[in-house]
C-alpha cells in the first residue's frame, strides 16, 4: 500500500514518545483501535480507510486489534450481537445493536461507554492488554476509548476525520463529555491542515499532528483508453450532504448541451441524492451510469476508462477519493472548499466555486488543458512517500 510508506514513519514518531513515557519498547507495542466507522455487511465501504490504517500500522510489526461498535437501523425493537473475526489478519471485536430507535440510541454517550467497557473487560483484556488505545473520530469513539483508558490507566491517541466535529462541540448537549475526553488525550492526529486549524480553535493547547488517510495499494497508474468520442468522468461518494451530486450532474449536463459535447459520467456510491437523480432525464449528449457501490478493484477498473475525476462537496476534512484518483494519474475538477485545495495543484487539477456556473466554466478549462497522467501519478506517489 503506497500511502502506508508515508504514514508509518510519522505514526511511529507520534506513538514512540508515548511508549517511552510508559516505559515500553516500541517493537512490543500493542494498539487497540476503537471505532464506530468500519466496513461491515450493511456497508462494506464505511470507514475502509480505518481498516487500511490498521493494516499499515500492523505492517510495522506492531500488534493491532480493532474494537468496532455499531448502532444501526433495523425493523426490530432491539437486537444485540457480538462477534469476533479476522480482517486482513487483524482481529476484530465487534459489538452491534440494531433497533428501530437507533437514532435515539446513537446520541447517548453512556450507552457507547458501557458497550465499549463491557467488550473490553469481558473479551479483550483477557487476551490482549493494549499499551495504547487509538480512537477514531471524536464522537462516539473518543468517549468510548476515554472511558476504557481511564478505567485501565492506558494512554489514548485520537485520529480525527469528522466533518461534524465543530457542530458537535458547539451544539450537542453531551459535548461536555467529548471536551473532557479531549483533555486526557495524549496526542491528536488529523488528516489535513484545514482540520488541524479548526481543532486548534475549538480545543486549544493540544498536541496535533497531520497524517493523511491511507490510499489502498489497489490504486496505481495505468494507461487508459476508450473506444468512443465521449469525455468520461467519474465521481464517488456516499451521496448525501455535504456531498453535492447536484453540482456535478447539473453542470455536466448543461456543459454537454451548450458545447455539443458527448459526456459519460460514472456515479459510484449510493444515497438519497443519487436516488433523486436516477429518475430524471437529461439531454441526449450526456450518459449517466449509476454504478452503485463498488469494490476497490472495481473502482480501479473504472479508473482505467476515466478521463477526469469530478468531486463536489461543501465540506471535506481530506478526500480519500480524490487521493485515489490522483494516485491513478487522473486530473481532477473539485470544489474549492475546506481541505480539498491541499490535495490539488495546477498540474493535477482545477478548483471551482460551488456554483453550477463556475463548475461549467471550469469544466471547459479542464477539457482544454493538456494533462500528463503519468506525471500526476508519479508526483503523488513521491509526495506520499516524502517522509519515508
Amino acid at each position: 500500500m503506497p500511502f502506508a510508506l508515508f504514514l508509518i514513519p510519522l505514526y511511529i514518531c507520534i506513538i514512540s514518545p508515548i511508549a517511552l513515557q510508559y516505559k515500553m519498547n516500541k517493537e512490543k507495542i500493542k494498539i487497540l483501535f476503537v471505532t464506530t466507522w468500519f466496513p461491515h455487511e450493511e456497508n462494506k465501504h464505511k470507514g475502509i480507510f480505518i481498516l487500511e490504517h490498521a493494516r499499515a500500522v500492523a505492517s510495522t510489526g506492531i500488534e493491532v486489534r480493532v474494537l468496532f461498535i455499531n448502532i444501526i437501523h433495523s425493523k426490530s425493537l432491539f437486537h444485540y450481537k457480538y462477534d469476533e473475526y479476522h480482517e486482513h489478519n487483524i482481529k476484530i471485536y465487534k459489538k452491534e445493536i440494531k433497533s428501530i430507535f437507533w437514532k435515539f440510541l446513537y446520541i447517548i454517550p453512556y450507552l457507547w461507554q458501557r458497550l465499549g467497557l463491557s467488550a473490553f473487560n469481558k473479551k479483550i483484556i483477557n487476551e490482549f492488554k493494549p499499551d495504547i488505545i487509538h480512537s477514531h473520530v471524536s464522537f462516539p469513539a473518543l468517549i468510548i476509548g476515554d472511558f476504557i483508558a481511564k478505567k485501565n490507566n492506558i494512554p489514548q491517541v485520537l485520529s480525527e476525520h469528522w466533518s461534524g466535529l465543530e457542530n458537535h462541540l458547539k451544539k450537542n448537549i453531551f459535548s461536555y463529555i467529548t471536551k473532557n475526553a479531549y483533555t486526557r488525550v495524549s496526542s491528536i492526529i488529523v488528516v489535513s491542515e484545514f482540520l488541524k486549524n479548526n481543532i486548534e480553535k475549538l480545543i486549544p493547547n493540544k498536541n496535533i499532528q497531520i497524517i493523511p488517510n491511507v490510499v489502498s495499494e489497489d490504486f496505481c497508474f495505468t494507461r487508459h483508453g476508450t473506444d468512443d468520442n465521449a469525455y468520461r468522468f467519474t465521481c464517488i461518494a456516499n451521496w448525501q450532504a455535504p456531498k453535492r451530486l447536484d453540482l456535478i450532474i447539473e453542470s455536466l449536463n448543461k456543459f454537454s448541451e451548450d458545447n455539443k459535447t458527448n459526456i459519460i459520467l460514472n456515479v459510484i456510491g449510493i444515497g438519497s441524492q443519487q436516488e433523486f437523480y436516477e429518475s430524471k432525464i437529461f439531454n441526449p449528449l450526456i450518459k449517466i451510469k449509476y454504478q452503485g457501490r463498488k469494490t476497490k478493484k472495481e473502482i480501479q477498473d473504472i479508473f482505467q476508462q476515466t478521463d477526469f475525476f469530478i468531486h463536489a462537496s461543501d465540506y471535506e476534512t481530506f478526500s480519500i477519493v480524490i487521493a485515489e484518483a490522483l494516485q491513478n494519474g487522473i486530473p481532477i475538477l473539485a470544489s474549492n472548499k475546506a481541505a480539498i485545495p491541499e490535495l490539488i495543484n495546477s498540474n493535477s487539477g482545477i478548483l471551482a466555486d460551488n456554483t453550477i456556473e463556475d463548475f461549467i466554466k471550469k469544466t471547459g478549462y479542464l477539457l482544454q488543458q493538456k494533462w500528463n497522467r503519468e506525471e500526476i501519478a508519479s508526483f503523488y506517489n513521491q509526495k506520499f512517500k516524502s517522509s519515508d
